[in-house]
């Protein structure tokens, strides 16, 4: 009856576990208020971008990348060599 004369709900009231906002919805996956539910799914998305950008890195430079290049390059020369050498036929003359 008291409650009921000065208004006050009875209600238990839900509570955000990162902020601490009290009252408001919080989300069923999460647990969370709907702005700290956003600002994780900001930082996930951020950090996957961040692990992508690392992976692309590692494609395209690198220590690897560039011994491979060079191995390649030696290969192709000594190669060249030795056809012109002998008079044998080249890769596109084969086939």
């Amino acid at each position: 009856m008291q409650a009921s004369r000065i208004h006050a709900s009875l209600r238990a009231l839900s509570v955000c576990p990162q902020c601490g906002a009290i009252g408001v919805r919080l989300n069923r996956q999460s647990g969370m208020c709907p702005r700290c539910t956003e600002e994780a799914h900001v930082a996930e998305e951020r950090a996957f971008n961040e692990l992508l950008h690392r992976e692309a890195e590692g494609c395209e430079e690198g220590p690897e990348i560039e011994a491979a290049r060079r191995e390649y390059a030696r290969l192709r020369q000594q190669n060249s060599r030795l056809m012109r050498k002998y008079g044998l036929k080249g890769k596109r003359e084969r086939e």
